[in-house]
C-alpha cells in the first residue's frame, strides 16, 4: 500500500480541504444565528485544519522527491502549487492562534475580520487543489508511464466496437435489401392485377356480345 511514498499526499490533501470549508460554514452559521454550537464546531475544525495542512505539506515534499514529472508540471509545482500550500498552512496557523486568543467567541468587527480570513483561506485552498489536480491530470505527474500505453484490453475493446459497427451496417444494408424486395414484390402484384384486368374485360365483353346474339336470334324466331 505504501510502496510508493508519493501516494500518501493524495490521501491526506482531502482533510485540510474539508476541514477548512467546514470551518467557514461553521462560523458563517454562527454569524447568522449566534448559536454557540456553531462556534464550538469551528473551534475544532480550524485547528484540525491547520494540523491537516501541515501533514499535507510534509507529504507533498515527499511526493515531490519521488513522483516523476515533466517540465510543465515542475513549473506549476514551484510557482503555484507549493506557494499556495505554504500560504494556506500559514493562514490556518494564524486562524488557530486567533481563535485561541479570542476564546473562539468572536463578536462584531472581530467576527467579520475572522470570516474574511476564512474566506480567503478557503479560496486559496481550492486553488491549491486545482493546480495539484492540473499537474496530475493534464501533465501526468506521478503517473506510471507504462499504464499510458495502449493495452490489449483497449485493443480488444476497439475491435469489439468495430465489429459492432460493421454488424450494424450489415443489418442496415440487409434491411434496405428486404425493403427493396418487398417493394418489387408489391410492384409485381400490381402489374399482375393490371394484366388480369384486360382479360376480365375481354371475358365480360364476349359475354355481353353472346347475350346480344341470343337476344337477336330469339327476335328473329319471334318474327317467323
Amino acid at each position: 500500500m505504501f510502496d510508493r511514498l508519493e501516494t500518501i499526499h493524495p490521501m491526506i490533501v482531502h482533510f485540510p480541504i474539508v476541514l477548512i470549508i467546514g470551518s467557514l460554514a461553521a462560523y458563517a452559521a454562527y454569524a447568522a444565528t449566534r448559536r454557540e454550537f456553531f462556534a464550538l464546531a469551528g473551534a475544532w475544525t480550524v485547528p484540525l485544519g491547520a494540523v491537516a495542512s501541515a501533514a499535507a505539506v510534509i507529504a507533498g515534499k515527499v511526493a515531490e522527491a519521488h513522483a516523476s514529472h515533466n517540465a510543465e508540471a515542475h513549473v506549476i509545482l514551484e510557482r503555484l502549487h507549493k506557494p499556495l500550500g505554504y500560504t494556506v498552512l500559514v493562514l490556518t496557523a494564524v486562524l488557530t492562534i486567533w481563535g485561541f486568543v479570542s476564546r473562539w467567541k468572536f463578536q462584531g468587527a472581530n467576527l467579520a475580520a475572522f470570516l474574511c480570513a476564512l474566506i480567503l483561506t478557503t479560496i486559496l485552498t481550492a486553488a491549491t487543489g486545482h493546480y495539484g489536480a492540473t499537474m496530475v491530470y493534464e501533465h501526468g505527474m506521478g503517473v506510471n508511464p507504462a499504464v499510458l500505453k495502449p493495452s490489449a484490453h483497449e485493443h480488444d475493446r476497439d475491435s469489439h466496437k468495430s465489429h459492432e459497427s460493421m454488424r450494424r451496417r450489415m443489418n442496415g444494408s440487409n434491411g434496405h435489401a428486404h425493403e427493396r424486395r418487398q417493394g418489387a414484390s408489391h410492384n409485381h402484384s400490381e402489374s399482375g392485377d393490371l394484366e388480369s384486368a384486360p382479360h376480365e374485360n375481354r371475358n365480360s365483353n364476349s359475354s355481353s356480345n353472346h347475350e346480344d346474339q341470343d337476344q337477336s336470334h330469339s327476335g328473329h324466331e319471334h318474327e317467323h
